[in-house]
Protein backbone atom coordinates (compact mmCIF):
# COMPACT_ATOMS: atom_id res chain seq x y z
CA UNK A 1 0.00 0.00 0.00
CA UNK A 2 1.34 3.35 -0.57
CA UNK A 3 1.63 6.44 1.71
CA UNK A 4 -1.57 7.34 2.96
CA UNK A 5 -0.81 10.84 3.01
CA UNK A 6 -1.28 11.15 -0.76
CA UNK A 7 -4.58 8.58 -1.11
CA UNK A 8 -7.14 10.22 -3.44
CA UNK A 9 -10.85 9.14 -3.20
CA UNK A 10 -12.88 8.57 -6.16
CA UNK A 11 -14.75 11.66 -7.50
CA UNK A 12 -18.20 9.86 -6.45
CA UNK A 13 -17.40 8.37 -2.95
CA UNK A 14 -16.87 12.21 -2.50
CA UNK A 15 -20.15 13.05 -4.29
CA UNK A 16 -21.66 10.46 -2.03
CA UNK A 17 -20.22 11.24 0.96
CA UNK A 18 -21.74 14.88 0.46
CA UNK A 19 -25.35 13.89 -0.41
CA UNK A 20 -25.59 12.09 3.06
CA UNK A 21 -27.34 13.20 5.95
CA UNK A 22 -27.36 11.61 9.33
CA UNK A 23 -25.56 11.49 12.75
CA UNK A 24 -22.15 11.29 11.04
CA UNK A 25 -22.36 13.93 8.26
CA UNK A 26 -21.43 17.58 8.75
CA UNK A 27 -23.85 20.17 8.07
CA UNK A 28 -23.50 23.56 6.45
CA UNK A 29 -23.76 26.44 9.19
CA UNK A 30 -21.88 29.24 7.36
CA UNK A 31 -24.25 32.12 5.97
CA UNK A 32 -23.27 35.29 4.20
CA UNK A 33 -22.36 37.30 7.29
CA UNK A 34 -19.78 34.34 8.81
CA UNK A 35 -18.40 33.88 5.53
CA UNK A 36 -17.97 37.57 4.75
CA UNK A 37 -16.69 38.03 8.56
CA UNK A 38 -13.91 35.18 7.91
CA UNK A 39 -13.32 36.54 4.72
CA UNK A 40 -12.59 40.79 6.74
CA UNK A 41 -10.75 38.86 9.57
CA UNK A 42 -8.52 37.12 6.57
CA UNK A 43 -7.76 40.12 4.90
CA UNK A 44 -7.10 42.38 8.22
CA UNK A 45 -4.92 39.36 9.43
CA UNK A 46 -2.49 39.09 6.28
CA UNK A 47 -2.33 43.52 6.21
CA UNK A 48 -1.02 43.06 9.73
CA UNK A 49 1.66 40.82 8.93
CA UNK A 50 2.50 43.08 5.60
CA UNK A 51 2.46 45.56 7.88
CA UNK A 52 4.77 44.43 10.28
CA UNK A 53 7.24 42.80 7.87
CA UNK A 54 7.20 46.41 6.04
CA UNK A 55 7.78 48.43 9.55
CA UNK A 56 10.74 45.98 10.31
CA UNK A 57 12.53 46.49 6.66
CA UNK A 58 12.68 50.35 7.35
CA UNK A 59 13.08 50.42 11.48
CA UNK A 60 15.22 47.09 12.25
CA UNK A 61 14.81 44.05 13.29
CA UNK A 62 15.37 45.34 16.96
CA UNK A 63 13.00 48.44 17.16
CA UNK A 64 10.06 46.31 15.47
CA UNK A 65 10.49 43.93 18.67
CA UNK A 66 10.66 46.75 20.74
CA UNK A 67 7.44 48.09 19.60
CA UNK A 68 5.64 44.48 19.51
CA UNK A 69 6.47 43.85 22.68
CA UNK A 70 5.49 47.09 23.99
CA UNK A 71 2.43 46.63 22.43
CA UNK A 72 1.91 43.24 23.51
CA UNK A 73 2.09 44.48 26.88
CA UNK A 74 -0.33 46.98 26.06
CA UNK A 75 -2.53 44.63 25.63
CA UNK A 76 -2.35 42.39 28.10
CA UNK A 77 -1.81 44.56 31.02
CA UNK A 78 -5.96 45.12 32.01
CA UNK A 79 -5.69 41.06 32.23
CA UNK A 80 -2.67 41.48 34.38
CA UNK A 81 -3.89 43.88 36.76
CA UNK A 82 -6.26 42.63 39.78
CA UNK A 83 -9.44 44.55 39.67
CA UNK A 84 -9.50 44.41 43.24
CA UNK A 85 -6.73 44.99 46.06
CA UNK A 86 -6.28 41.61 48.01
Amino acid sequence: MGNPLFAKKPLSQLLAEAKESGEHSLKRTLGPFQLTALGVGAVIGAGIFVLSGLGAHYAGLADALFRSFRVGLRVRRPVLTPSSPR
